[in-house]
């Protein structure tokens, strides 16, 4: 809705408003009107109304109507004025008009007030109109002004006719070097920086003609000699009548270079993406730098061990290379001199660069950590070598080199290398410029360092790939959908017998059973599921060329880079043979344990049977004294025979407990195993019995052993009675000899064996066998597997002893329902000849007599008994309880002593020390030892010294004068000093 026009009537009578109001309805359409009376409500109304129009009568009460139009004119001057009065004369009306009232209209011919108003309205908007334009021309030639002073581009203000210069901006002065003074009244051909423009007075002739003309790089030369590119553009237009024209001058010397470096980012780009080898980059990136900006030359320095030579240059004199290559500095010797830290010292501002010694406060270094000058003289005359960072070399201002720019190539925050720019000429350069080219420097460095990445990548691909491929362990990958094959390596081939075009793309179930490939897809879900390490210690597989093998396999996931499970890798160990070592040597170590455990109780059998032999001395000879008193009837003499028995069978369990443990005193000699079991034969056939097949197989050219034979019979004895308490329903018992040879492995998988020649003795039953539990205690003393008095559990225990005394070793191979086999392994005597074993005399023998006896015995009750028995058999007797009261007792004896009878192991003394000390006085005496077990003074290792008398304890008088009279009878001397000769071949058991 339109506004109502807003008058305010000046007026103190309401009727005059009133006619005053009307006519201006009439002329003007709706309005709104205010009356006032008063200067005040007068000055109130001009401020809240605004009024279009005042109409003001002249003459007022309290004021008048000049009063009012001075308020109006400083107030609202443009609001037309009209005076409304009753009379008035001209010099009133001209006094009004004077002082701005816009027209005057006299009361009697109050119709005139509303064309008054609308004349008075439309002078108003003339006016208006008017101010404007020259407000608007006003502003234009100020924005030109302005736009003349402050334009980005040079302008000059030629005369269209005759090419004088009328006027031109301050940025064309700035541009060209020229005072404006020195510009106006000028030709433009007459200006310097214009003087190169080619065929300048027709291109003027040209702008006259066509009134506009256009030059893009245009080349112009400031007056200091500055190349400035500009684009020229001029057009011809008139201005108050006349022609002028206008240049305008835009330098494009930054549009061009940034068209330059755009050109040189897009090479360099293209170069960086090439696949070309780093060399092939550089040398393209060096000759792209020279090919756009004109630099005279360029380098590029790259780290190569300590040193950062040239790695390609392009415009340097082949000197300049040479003498500049290396940044190193080297002393006398030639050796790099490092600095405190132990870094090489980089000569020269290049290795300022390098190690990123700059300073940005000085005007040669940037942010950027580049140096750049565009004058190397006058730097070097203005700064010191401390400005500099460090001594440089000056070869580049030697060679003329002016222009110098040295720019770090970095990848991230390492700096690699650097780019080298050389100019002869001065201001090549400019801080944008070398902002620029740390910026490609970057992206330089960006891409030498993922090259160089990526070779190392490649190497460590190709390392990866060469351990992947040679470590014995067999390394696949499965994708995670179908877990199928994607990769296999050279080990896992050979172990699965597969060639790996033939197992990518298969599953397990293509490849083994159903069972077994259903455990390793299990075991993959599993990973799969909780996308953990999964550790199969032990994992069978089924080869195509080794049969059942086991695995150690591990099983992990394998994420892209977006953290999605990609792969299923697997390691697997082909662990088969080491189980089977693992096996073996637990078998070893619990063989070893045994042995060990066989010594130990060996030991403590042996110290037993030692002392209970003294004290079944003493029974079974008390036990013969008391039945030399009684009759046959008496029936003391039974009980007694019971006694003797019964210390005849503890006794025999003693000698038992002493082959165990081997204590018993041997006397070996060279002995063919043949002729000892066909010995025996018919014996071991009645102890077999009827139901027993009985066969030997005996090896012809059988080697000898050393060994005592009625121990070796035992052996055999032994083993055929337990092969046949194991055949209780009969069966079949072979008894086998033969030549072997035990090698490193055979050595190496049975303890205490050393390899050589050996002869075999096997004794093999079809018996029941044996478990594994029963074959680790099988040579334990007591341990037994019969009844309740069925047997001592002694025999293989005497066996065992027997055979380790021998210096052979004794292995059992069994299994239940299997049978069993007994191996027996006796060192071969290559060099020594069987002897053939003679039967002791059976007939009766003499047993006494009436020579002189010293008996040295530690054992009071044993001395006594001894004494008792000899002197019994008639011989005289002297006693003794040790060596040193023995060696009294000869010393007051006058007479002849013929036998030495004496204990070996007594204290201070010991037998075979005595016999030493008195043979040295008596040589002609002879000696007979007496011991419960062995002793290394008169055996070695248990076998007897030869020519060495011994008599075994527990002993009876029967036996006991038996051997003194064969020893006394016996015609050789006994020399003590013998005894420490070993018997002829005899080996080391």
């Amino acid at each position: 809705m339109t506004e109502a026009f807003r008058v305010l009537v000046v007026e103190d009578l309401p009727t005059d408003a009133e006619l005053t109001e009307r006519e201006i309805l009439k002329a003007l359409g709706p309005c709104r009107f205010r009356r006032v009376e008063t200067r005040e409500e007068y000055v109130a109304a001009l401020e809240e109304l605004q009024p279009a129009l005042i109409v003001s009568d002249f003459k007022l009460p309290s004021f008048d109507g000049l009063t009012a139009l001075e308020l109006a004119s400083e107030r609202c001057p443009d609001v037309p004025f009209i005076i409304v009065t009753g009379s008035m004369n001209e010099d009133t009306a001209v006094e009004c008009m004077k002082a701005g009232a816009w027209d005057y209209v006299i009361k009697e011919h109050v119709k005139r007030l509303g064309p008054a108003a609308q004349s008075a309205l439309a002078r108003q908007r003339a006016r208006l109109e008017r101010r404007r334009a020259q407000l608007a021309l006003e502003a234009s030639e100020m924005r030109y002004r302005r736009l003349f002073e402050a334009a980005k581009d040079g302008v000059l203000i030629l005369d269209a006719d005759t090419g004088e210069i009328i006027d031109a901006n301050p940025y064309l002065v700035e541009l060209t070097g020229y005072p404006r003074e020195d510009l106006l009244g000028k030709h433009l051909w007459d200006i310097g920086a214009f003087k190169d423009i080619a065929a300048s007075r027709t291109s003027f002739a040209e702008l006259q003609a066509r009134q506009y003309v256009r030059y893009e790089d245009l080349p112009l030369q400031s007056r200091d000699g500055r190349r400035v590119d500009v684009e020229f553009v001029s057009n011809v237009y008139r201005v108050n009548g006349e022609n002028v024209a206008q240049c305008n001058i835009r330098d494009i010397t930054a549009r061009k270079r940034s068209r330059d470096r755009e050109q040189l980012a897009r090479g360099l780009l293209q170069v960086l993406n090439d696949s070309g080898t780093g060399a092939e980059q550089i040398r393209s990136i060096l000759r792209l730098i020279k090919q756009t900006t004109g630099i005279e030359a360029v380098g590029i320095r790259l780290r190569e061990g300590d040193d950062f030579p040239y790695f390609e240059t392009n415009g340097f004199p082949e000197h300049f290379v040479r003498m500049e290559r290396y940044l190193c500095e080297r002393d006398g010797t030639g050796a790099l001199v490092r600095e405190a830290h132990g870094d090489p010292v980089l000569a020269c501002m290049c290795g300022n660069i390098i190690r990123g010694w700059t300073d940005p406060k000085l005007p040669f270094f940037t942010a950027g950590g580049s140096f750049w000058t565009n004058g190397t003289t006058e730097l070097l005359a203005s700064t010191t070598e401390e400005d500099r960072q460090w001594p440089t070399r000056n070869r580049c201002n030697r060679e003329g080199y002016e222009s110098v720019a040295l720019v770090p190539l970095r990848s991230g925050d390492e700096i690699i290398g650097l780019l080298q720019l050389n100019d002869h000429r001065r201001n090549r350069f400019d801080l944008e410029t070398i902002q620029f080219f740390e910026g490609m420097g970057a992206s330089i460095g960006v891409a030498l360092g993922r090259k160089r990445a990526e070779r190392e990548l490649q190497e460590s691909k190709h390392l990866t790939d060469s351990i992947v491929e040679n470590v014995p362990l067999m390394i696949f990958l499965k994708e995670t959908q179908d877990l199928r094959f994607v990769a296999f390596n050279r080990a896992g081939e050979e172990l699965l017998g597969y060639d790996r075009k033939d197992l990518i793309g298969k599953s397990d179930l293509e490849l083994f059973p159903p069972e077994q490939a259903a455990f390793f897809v299990a075991k993959d879900r599993e990973v799969l599921a909780g996308e953990a390490l999964v550790d199969i210690p032990e994992e069978p597989i089924q080869s195509a060329n080794k049969g059942l093998r086991l695995l150690h396999t591990r099983k992990v996931c394998i994420k892209a880079t977006d953290g999605v499970t990609q792969y299923l890798l697997g390691i697997s160990e082909d662990i088969t043979e080491r189980k089977r070592m693992e096996a073996e040597r637990e078998k070893l170590e619990e063989q070893l344990r045994m042995s060990h455990k066989m010594e130990a109780i060996g030991s403590l059998a042996g110290g037993v049977a030692h002392d209970f032999n003294n004290l079944l001395s003493l029974i079974l000879s008390h036990t013969e004294f008391a039945m030399e008193g009684l009759s046959e009837g008496n029936p003391l003499k039974d009980d007694l025979l019971q006694v003797k028995a019964a210390s005849v069978r503890a006794a025999a369990l003693t000698r038992q407990l002493l082959a165990f443990s081997r204590k018993l005193v041997l006397q070996p000699v060279a002995l063919d195993l043949n002729d000892i079991a066909a010995g025996v034969e018919k014996m071991l056939r009645r102890v077999l019995g009827e139901d027993i097949e009985f066969a030997q197989s005996l090896a012809p050219g059988l080697g000898t052993v050393w060994a005592d034979p009625g121990q070796i019979e035992q052996v055999l004895m032994n083993l055929v009675v337990n092969a046949r308490d194991a055949m209780p329903r009969g069966g079949k018992l072979t008894i086998e000899t033969a030549n072997v040879e035990l090698d490193e492995e055979y050595a190496a998988s049975h303890p205490s064996v050393k390899p050589g020649s050996y002869v075999e003795l096997a004794v093999t039953d079809t018996g029941c066998g044996m478990d594994e539990r029963t074959k680790a205690r099988l040579f334990e003393p007591f341990f037994t597997t019969k009844e309740r008095g069925k047997g001592t559990g002694l025999g293989l225990s005497t066996v065992y002893g027997i055979v380790k005394q021998s210096g052979g070793s004794i292995w059992v191979y069994s299994e239940p329902a299997q049978g069993t086999t007994f191996k027996i392994y006796l060192p071969r005597e290559l060099s020594a000849t069987p002897v053939m074993v003679s039967k002791a005399p059976t007939g009766p023998t003499r047993t006494t007599g009436t020579e002189t006896i010293l008996v040295v015995e530690d054992d009071e009750a044993l001395r006594a008994v001894t004494r008792r028995t000899l002197c019994a058999a008639g011989y005289t007797v002297l006693t003794a309880r040790d060596g040193e009261e023995a060696l009294q007792s000869v010393l007051q004896h006058t007479g002849d002593i013929h036998l030495l009878l004496t204990d070996v192991v007594m204290p201070r003394m010991g037998g075979r020390e005595l016999a030493e000390a008195l043979s040295r006085t008596r040589p002609a005496l002879k000696v007979l030892y007496v011991s419960g077990y062995t002793d290394d003074a008169i055996v070695h290792h248990g076998v007897l010294d030869p020519e060495t008398h011994f008599l075994a304890k527990p002993i009876t008088a029967a036996d006991l004068t038996r051997k003194v009279r064969e020893v006394l009878d016996s015609g050789v001397a006994d020399d003590a000093r013998g005894h420490e000769q070993a018997a002829q071949g005899g080996v080391e058991m």
